[in-house]
């Protein structure tokens, strides 16, 4: 029973990114077949992209993820013709817009996952501490009597306090003629 409920909750905890991490790929690979399937049906040079690098700047400013398809400061690109001068290349090439915000989506997952810095968290923050303040009231805390005469002195990091709605009747209930 106990390795069912183990494997269970191994599961619960690895599915949700192993899932994400397919369906990643999925749209991947048909976003590139829908893109290869444009380049067999209409190939405009005009509407091509020319990206001229050194042989430096190869390794350097581009991401190749297979012979044909790069990244180039955050946009994706797929070579529909190379050709290399002097030390010099030159890529004519397709800006593959939807694989480009594919890519970016994945990022802002991945950092929303673990955490990294969200440019709207302090707006987060604020209208969660105006709906907290809403709803939630804080009221003054106080000790348990029996430790009150003890120093306070945390216990793993917690004080022996804590904090009670107050139930005092502030007004007489109104009385009816």
């Amino acid at each position: 029973m106990k390795q069912i409920l183990s494997i269970f909750l191994l599961c619960s905890l690895l599915l949700p990114s192993l899932g994400t991490w397919v369906w990643f790929k999925q749209q991947q690979k048909r976003i590139r077949k829908e893109v290869k399937h444009q380049f067999i049906s209409e190939i405009d040079v005009e509407a091509l992209t020319l990206l001229v690098f050194t042989e430096d700047e190869l390794t350097e400013k581009l991401r190749w993820e297979h012979a044909k398809e790069f990244e180039y400061q955050g946009k994706m690109y797929d070579v529909v013709k190379q050709q290399i001068k002097d030390n010099t290349h030159y890529f004519w090439c397709w800006e593959d817009a939807k694989e480009t915000q594919l890519n970016q989506k994945l990022e802002q997952l991945i950092a929303k996952t673990f955490g990294k810095k969200d440019p709207l968290q302090p707006q987060k923050q604020q209208l969660f501490q105006f709906y907290k303040s809403l709803f939630f009231f804080h009221s003054a805390s106080w000790t348990i009597p029996s430790f009150s005469n003890q120093n306070s002195t945390p216990i793993f990091g917690y004080h022996l306090e804590y904090q009670s709605i107050s139930k005092e009747i502030k007004t007489p209930p109104p009385i009816f003629i």
